[in-house]
């Protein structure tokens, strides 16, 4: 938790709203204002202090006591109380969160007025900013990398137990097989692989290996990413191993039906194309984050310190999510820390992609939000183009040996819908 209050400590530190502008000496009257810029208050500073005007605290939300909450930052800890607090409403509050508020400090409690969750740093300052600290030129963990400029065709929920699914799963590739070997997406499946609380059965990956084996040009050319949901492993702890392929026989499988480039990932799983970054997370976030919710009387947020557009639970928790720098910012949560760092969010990345219920896209903090949709029951899924900002705004791609008959993505999310006919063209 000290670190990662530290990543959020300090990228709040680099926001305009908290950066003092620079004292000039031109002959000119610009000396930077005081009231154009917040200062953070450090908790050991209130100490000893009987009271205290409105200031600006950072820090985590404890809960010491039995209905006893505290504001904690790596100084000190002091007690709070919400009694007249107005909540942003676009940020869940749960204990362990990270909050910045503005309140008064009164007999060695703080009084908040205002709360929500901490300012994002888009994800290039912060590249900025690891660049100029490590000598390595470009500091990014990740599983996979992909170099062309290629496309991922994400599906969630594929319940391979379920005969309708695979006619599903027969006609999405039926739309795929005719492109060139170089135009062939990436596809990621997302769980849970099956439609039971038990974990996947062999015969559902039987089922689907059977089912590429139709598609020559797939098969051979094109890549397959598993990321395993709640339910498809043992233990549901973050973060999750990837899919079990001894007990299942799964390299058996692919190397029986021909199946080279089969990828299995953990949960989350981080793709890496060509500077891009994308980050795909299969759990249960949103209820895990309304069992804990600290409920609070809600206040239009202010425009100049967040979007301020009406949000849906779904936007709401990857909001929270994006502000915490975490995917899964609540207390209790089924996290194994020593690869808590696994689940952090910092950098930003380019997108993040929640499977599960939901289908929606927006942009926040400079960040793809994506909900591709239950493909099991509704048979959506989606295409992410990663390069479609360059590949749009390029009017020269022609000089730039850019394939111009190269099929170019018409936007860079795309929701699509596949039938559970037994027709071919069903997509």
């Amino acid at each position: 938790m000290a670190q990662r209050y530290a990543l959020v400590h300090q990228s709040m530190l680099r926001h305009e709203k908290f950066h003092k502008k620079p004292i000039t000496y031109k002959g000119t009257d610009d000396f930077g204002n005081e009231d154009d810029c917040h200062t953070l208050t450090p908790i050991e500073s209130l100490l000893g202090k009987s009271n205290c005007d409105l200031i600006t605290v950072l820090g985590i939300l404890v809960q010491v006591e039995e209905g006893k909450f505290y504001l904690e930052d790596t100084t000190g800890r002091v007690r709070v109380t919400f009694a007249d607090a107005l909540a942003m409403d676009d940020t869940y509050i749960t204990e362990n969160s990270i909050l910045i508020v503005e309140a008064i400090f009164e007999d060695g409690i703080l009084k908040v007025e205002t709360v929500g969750g901490p300012l994002v740093e888009e994800r290039q300052r912060t590249m900025q900013r690891l660049q100029q600290q490590v000598r390595h030129p470009y500091f990014l963990p990740c599983s996979s990398q992909f170099e062309r400029d290629a496309t991922f065709v994400v599906l969630s929920e594929v319940h391979l137990d379920q005969p309708r699914v695979l006619i599903m799963l027969e006609n999405l590739f039926n739309r795929y097989e005719k492109r060139k070997p170089a135009d062939l997406p990436v596809f990621c499946f997302m769980g849970n692989f099956s439609s039971t609380c038990q974990t996947q059965t062999k015969e559902g990956w039987e089922d689907l290996a059977t089912i590429l084996g139709k598609f020559k040009s797939l098969k051979d050319n094109a890549h397959f990413v598993f990321v395993p949901g709640p339910n498809d492993t043992k233990s549901c702890v973050l973060p999750q191993v990837p899919v079990n392929q001894e007990t299942l026989g799964l390299q058996r499988t692919m190397q029986t039906h021909q199946i080279p480039n089969a990828h299995w990932g953990s949960n989350p799983c981080r793709i890496l194309q060509n500077g891009k970054e994308m980050v795909l997370f299969r759990h249960d976030a949103l209820s895990w984050i309304l069992q804990n919710e600290i409920r609070l009387e809600q206040n239009e947020p202010d425009d100049e310190m967040v979007d301020s557009r009406e949000v849906t639970p779904h936007s709401k928790m990857a909001r929270t999510i994006l502000q915490q720098g975490h995917l899964m910012p609540v207390v209790n949560a089924p996290i194994f820390w020593n690869y808590d760092h696994a689940l952090r969010l910092y950098p930003l990345p380019d997108a993040l992609i929640l499977g599960g219920s939901g289908e929606e896209e927006e942009i926040f903090g400079g960040c793809s939000i994506i909900h591709p949709g239950t493909f099991s029951k509704n048979g959506t899924f989606i295409e992410y183009s990663p390069g479609f900002d360059e590949l749009a705004e390029d009017d020269d791609h022609e000089r730039m040996n850019i394939d111009s008959a190269k099929p170019k993505p018409e936007k860079r999310v795309a929701f699509f819908e596949v039938k559970d006919s037994d027709e071919k063209d069903g997509t």
